[in-house]
């Protein structure tokens, strides 16, 4: 499988940026997979698990909260609000995370709100059992 450039970006720093073959990208509408040779196309995302493939395998998990995906036939760079690093980051902090995010939509008398808030709990979730 062909490899194409990709980096992932948040507002402070350049956290990854190599030769790849596969990306999975939590997308606004569902998550999708970039490979090489990719139409072009510009999407918003959503939270959710970033996985990044390289010798077909997949290597780096990241959980991104929102952001966009801009992405052409050789590269594809992923500009993030927020990064948590699987490899970096402990299950005691994403409890506490996951709590207060949890507290909010409790509290919280905003319908919008609140779906928006369960959908990242959930990837949330979903992140901590990949750690786990």
């Amino acid at each position: 499988m062909d490899n194409f450039t990709f980096e992932l970006v948040s507002p402070s720093k350049l956290v990854f940026s190599d030769q790849v073959n596969m990306v999975v990208v939590p997308g606004k509408d569902g998550y999708f997979g970039v490979l090489t040779k990719h139409m072009p196309m510009i999407s918003d995302l959503r939270s959710g698990i970033l996985k990044i493939s390289k010798d077909n395998d997949f290597e780096k998990s990241y959980f991104i909260e929102g952001g966009v995906a801009e992405i052409n036939e050789s590269s594809c760079t992923i500009l993030a609000d927020k990064i948590l690093d699987k490899d970096e980051v402990s299950l005691k902090k994403l409890s506490e995370f996951e709590e207060k995010l949890q507290s909010e939509i409790d509290s919280s008398n905003d319908d919008g709100f609140k779906k928006s808030a369960t959908l990242r709990l959930e990837s949330l979730r979903e992140f901590i059992r990949l750690i786990d």
